[in-house]
């Protein structure tokens, strides 16, 4: 009997524990190869989320998420700098982009109260998506910068490889789909001057609650920016008063608190929260929010 040099599997329930068993299987016996099934998870830590369009997934979102104590700010929105962030669960960046001094530096109001190279923190996420190829990620720019400028900057570096391209108007790939044509980095900007196709508008395909509350007792679940028939939904979810605290973010990290609100804003929008973005992440419950808006086990 001729041995195969390889062998595919059809999708029909392969969980990931039995793919690795197949594996094993293969090598065993020699084969060259073994092609996974396209469905095989995890997607973003779950092999539920494969099947699903990015849209009717929920990622944790860190708000200003390159101003930390571990990268010196002053009055910065997270302990963690970018990397943790990554290990730590984080999806979703909210990043601030200047053109200082013929450098894109990422900062928060004023690049003097604390700055870092775009170029580093690419790099930093470079690394992640490169040894870790089921993972789909975010970044969300209110820009400083020439949009020609934002574009070479993430096009002509580190990020090049991943982009993904998303018509305006057009149905969302699956986490699964993205994952296997490896394109599995979304880049939004607030600047509506034309760029790449890549470099997305995010008024053209997201909607927004207010990002300015300054008191529990602020937060609403009304449209802000966008509009709600659009099919991405920014939950924002920080208070500022006058800039962000850990002791702010103690008061609404929490649940019930948190996952009330993201399941009444829901319920009243009739859309899916996708990027749960808060303050101070590593406090209270956004990555088990996320988990239960996303209908997943935080022990998967």
């Amino acid at each position: 009997m001729t041995r195969p040099d390889r062998v595919e599997f059809s999708s029909g329930g392969f969980a990931q524990s039995q793919w690795h068993a197949l594996v094993f299987f293969c090598v065993v016996l020699g084969l060259a190869s073994c092609t996974a099934p396209e469905d095989i998870g995890p997607c973003n830590g779950h092999a539920a989320l494969c099947g699903r369009s990015l849209n009717q997934v929920a990622f944790l979102t860190s708000h200003n998420a390159m101003a930390s104590d571990e990268n010196q700010f002053f009055a910065p929105n997270h302990k963690h700098g970018i990397t943790r962030q990554l290990s730590d669960g984080v999806r979703g960046f909210m990043l601030d982009v200047y053109w200082e001094d013929e450098e894109l530096l990422l900062c928060h109001g004023h690049c003097q109260f604390g700055s870092i190279p775009f170029a580093n923190v690419a790099q930093e996420m470079a690394v992640f998506l490169q040894e870790n190829p089921r993972e789909v990620i975010v970044l969300l720019f209110e820009s400083y910068a020439p949009v020609d400028v934002l574009a070479s900057g993430i096009e002509d570096g580190a990020l090049g490889s991943w982009l993904i391209t998303q018509p305006a108007g057009q149905p969302w790939p699956t986490l699964g789909r993205l994952i296997k044509d490896d394109a599995r980095l979304l880049v939004m900007t607030d600047d509506e001057t034309p760029g790449p196709d890549w470099l997305h508008y995010v008024w053209d395909h997201a909607w927004e609650t207010d990002w300015n509350a300054q008191a529990k007792t602020d937060f609403s679940c009304d449209p802000n920016r966008g509009d709600p028939n659009h099919p991405l939904f920014i939950f924002n979810h920080f208070l500022t008063n006058p800039v962000a605290m850990r002791s702010l973010a103690e008061q609404v990290n929490f649940n019930p608190f948190l996952l009330e609100r993201a399941q009444a804003c829901a319920a009243e929008s009739g859309r899916q929260p996708n990027l749960v973005t808060v303050d101070f992440y590593s406090i209270g419950d956004g990555m088990r929010t996320v988990d239960i808006l996303n209908g997943v086990s935080s022990d998967e």
